[in-house]
């Protein structure tokens, strides 16, 4: 098999990379990063160059690319630290392009995070419960989450979320407490898994960009360029180590499409992750006890409160 990207891939690679040369440098990164980890002004522009419709299919408006181009696209985000909820969105986008919010999220109108740990399903279909803290939670308005067997959507715009402090601090977290609040069911116990899947492979994805721009592939400690020297860079380069093994974007392909090859691809690209702790930051599962862990790249700050939803 040819792993090799396409002319046309290479091609969105390099375009992806003169974007964020240009409207996400250090400086860009920083300043984002000292206002709560959300660069809107950068997410606008993502917006108009279609990139949240990159993996949806034509006949639900988007541009029907693929996941390899989404791929593509995390890759060169990991690699500029962009502040942006891209990963998060294109995940929620998946399950939600047949749906009545499908063309506000591909306007950029609507913005849709994702959240690993469920929730209950109470009898009359609401859901309550608190899942981890949620990249981009506190400026999403759809949350795509598992309540038991189910994958639901809540909507956020009514609830109340508090902001929780993060070690990397290009990703605003925030805590989502919810108590008999409306959910509409958008996918079954394969949704769920798949929905934990495709989480784990597009982190990985971005962890990878990361960790080869900080010059972490094969055990090397350089400082990239695009830290402009300083050790001082937020944690996504400075906290991750991705070992050669994983390969670059030219060995993505799409998510497997049976339920066994996705568990095994996200447990492959965890373990790899987990071999390279840096800085005493552990990397927290990104699953339940019951099913293979997988990596969120939510890191809380050391010392944090384990929840404020209750």
């Amino acid at each position: 098999m040819d792993f090799d990207l396409s002319s046309d891939q290479v091609a969105l690679r390099d375009a992806a990379s003169g974007f964020l040369d240009d409207r996400c440098t250090s400086s860009h990164v920083r300043l984002a990063a000292d206002r709560g980890g959300f660069d809107l002004s950068l997410w606008t522009s993502m917006v108009d160059q279609g990139w949240i419709s990159i993996a949806t299919s034509e006949s639900a408006g988007g541009l029907g690319m693929g996941s390899v181009e989404a791929a593509v696209l995390l890759e060169q985000l990991g690699r500029y630290l962009a502040p942006v909820p891209l990963n998060q969105h294109l995940n929620a986008l998946h399950v939600l392009a047949d749906t009545p919010w499908s063309e506000g999220l591909l306007e950029g109108s609507l913005i849709a995070t994702v959240a690993r740990r469920s929730v209950e399903r109470n009898a009359d279909g609401s859901v309550t419960g608190c899942p981890e803290p949620v990249i981009y939670g506190a400026s999403a308005d759809l949350l795509v989450v598992p309540a038991g067997d189910e994958l639901v959507v809540v909507d956020l715009t009514a609830i109340d979320r508090k902001p929780e402090p993060a070690m990397d601090r290009t990703r605003e977290l925030a805590w989502i407490g919810m108590e008999e609040v409306p959910a509409v069911t958008v996918g079954d116990a394969s949704a769920v898994a798949a929905h934990l899947d495709r989480g784990a492979v597009f982190h990985s994805v971005e962890l990878l960009g990361a960790g080869e721009a900080y010059g972490h592939c094969g055990g090397l400690s350089r400082v990239s360029e695009n830290s402009s020297g300083s050790r001082s860079a937020p944690s996504r380069q400075s906290s991750i180590a991705v070992p050669t093994c994983l390969s670059t974007s030219k060995g993505c392909v799409p998510p497997p499409t049976t339920q066994r090859g996705r568990s095994v691809l996200a447990i492959r690209t965890l373990r790899s992750l987990r071999r390279w702790p840096r800085f005493g930051v552990a990397m927290p599962a990104f699953g339940s006890p019951s099913r293979p862990s997988r990596s969120t790249g939510a890191l809380v700050l050391p010392g944090s409160r384990t929840s404020t939803c209750t």
